[in-house]
C-alpha cells in the first residue's frame, strides 16, 4: 500500500543549529509499536500474516498457488502459516523483516502491507516464534525471540537444501487454551482472501446480490452493518464518524451487512490495520 508522507515546507530565518528527532530501539520501543498496537491479538496477526503472503504471491505471480495455513489443535497448538512467494535472502530477512517500519511494499497500490509492522505482529501475543526462508534451493531456518533485555532477536539456526518453491513458513506457538480464539479469527478473516488453502473447513460467503463493487450477504455469514472491503480485508463503517447521505441509518434495521469494494490506497487504515482512518 502506497504510504503517503505529508510534506511540511519550513522557512527560517538566521543560522539555528538542528538535531532531528531520532527512536531509541528497545524493548520499551517494541513494546509500544507492537504489543500496545492491536486489539484483538489472534485476528490481527492472522490478518497480518495471511495479507503478507497474500502480498508475496503477488510480487511473485504465485496467486494460482493456495496459500497454506494451519490452524493449532489440541495435539498440536501451533498456528503456521506457509506461502509461495518471493521468499527473504539472509540479507533481506536481516534488514528487512527485522527492521521496524521498513517495507518494499509502500510505493504501490499492488499489495496490502506497506507500514513495515505486520511480519512483527505474532510478538505481540509470544516470546518466540519460528521463520523459515526457503531461497534459491536453501532453507533458512530463524529463531525469532525476545533476548534477555527483552528486545526482539533473531538467530539463523540451520540451513538445509530445498526443491520447494521460494517462500515463507512462519510458526506461532499458540496457547492451548487460546486456540479457538485463532480459530475463530480465522473464520472471520480468511474467506475475504481468493486462494486459502486451510487446515479447518471455511465458510465461503457468497454475496445475496452484487454489482459495480457492492455486495450484499447474508447477516449469518457477516454480522450486519455496512463495510469495506480493502483488498481482502474488510472493516467495518462507522457511519456516526463519515458525513455522507449513507449516514443517516438510525431509523432503519439492517437486515444484511452491505459491503463496498475500496481499491488500495484509496482511504486510510491506521497503522494496526485494525479500523479505518477517517
Amino acid at each position: 500500500m502506497q504510504i503517503h508522507q505529508q510534506q511540511n515546507p519550513v522557512a527560517m530565518s538566521g543560522n539555528f543549529t538542528q538535531t532531528q528527532f531520532s527512536i531509541s530501539i528497545n524493548a520499551t520501543t517494541f513494546d509500544l509499536l507492537i504489543n500496545k498496537l492491536y486489539k484483538d491479538k489472534p485476528q490481527s496477526i492472522i490478518r497480518e500474516l495471511v495479507s503478507n503472503a497474500w502480498d508475496a504471491h503477488i510480487d511473485a505471480k504465485t496467486t494460482h498457488i493456495p496459500v497454506q495455513v494451519t490452524l493449532p489443535t489440541y495435539e498440536e497448538s501451533t498456528l503456521v502459516i506457509k506461502d509461495f512467494g518471493t521468499g527473504l535472502s539472509p540479507e533481506r530477512m536481516v534488514g528487512l523483516y527485522c527492521t521496524i517500519c521498513m517495507s518494499d511494499r509502500d510505493k504501490t497500490n499492488d499489495f496490502l502491507g506497506g507500514y513495515g509492522l505486520g511480519s512483527k505482529s505474532p510478538h505481540s501475543y509470544t516470546s518466540q516464534y519460528t521463520v523459515q526462508s526457503r531461497w534459491n534451493g536453501i532453507c533458512y531456518t530463524y529463531s525469532i525471540f525476545r533476548g534477555p533485555d527483552g528486545t526482539p532477536t533473531i538467530a539463523l539456526v540451520d540451513e538445509t537444501s530445498t526443491d520447494e518453491h521460494n517462500g515463507l513458513t512462519i510458526f506461532v506457538p499458540v496457547k492451548k487454551e487460546d486456540r479457538f480464539n485463532f480459530i475463530a479469527a480465522a473464520e472471520k478473516v480468511l474467506p475475504w482472501f481468493p486462494n486459502i488453502d486451510c487446515s479447518n473447513t471455511m465458510h465461503k460467503h457468497v454475496p445475496l446480490w452484487e454489482k459495480e463493487g457492492v455486495s450484499l450477504y447474508n447477516k449469518n455469514d457477516v454480522p450486519t452493518g455496512v463495510y469495506a472491503k480493502v483488498g481482502c480485508v474488510l472493516y467495518p463503517l462507522d457511519l456516526n464518524v463519515m458525513k455522507s447521505d449513507i449516514c443517516n441509518t438510525t431509523s432503519y434495521c439492517w437486515k444484511a451487512a452491505l459491503v463496498l469494494d475500496v481499491p488500495i490506497g484509496k482511504i486510510g487504515i491506521t497503522p494496526a490495520r485494525e479500523d479505518l482512518s477517517y
